[in-house]
């Protein structure tokens, strides 16, 4: 939709893109790593893409919404390195 059409939705948007690429990298935070490092590598560049398609659909491309998009990954791959290293701790101690 035209973003002069679109009401703007309560809280911040850059909250919303961290929250939405964390959430939708954190889906693959559970699989092997070299699998998930390979889909956030994807997740960040799909980001990247919709700000540069964003001006032909009559959107406005903000790239700080990429930084937000990035930082969301960035969470969900905290998420994954922490998942690991409690995962390799209770194998080690078993």
């Amino acid at each position: 939709m035209p973003a002069s059409s679109l009401g703007s939705p309560p809280g911040s948007d850059k909250l919303h893109h961290i929250l939405g690429f964390s959430f939708w990298a954190g889906l693959c935070a559970w699989g092997p790593s070299k699998r998930f490092y390979a889909f956030a590598c994807l997740i960040v560049i799909c980001g990247g893409m919709i700000e540069l398609i964003q001006p032909y659909v009559n959107r406005i491309a903000d790239w700080k919404d990429f930084i937000a998009n990035t930082v969301g990954v960035s969470i969900a791959c905290f998420l994954h390195l922490t998942l690991t290293f409690f995962k390799k701790r209770g194998t080690d101690t078993a």
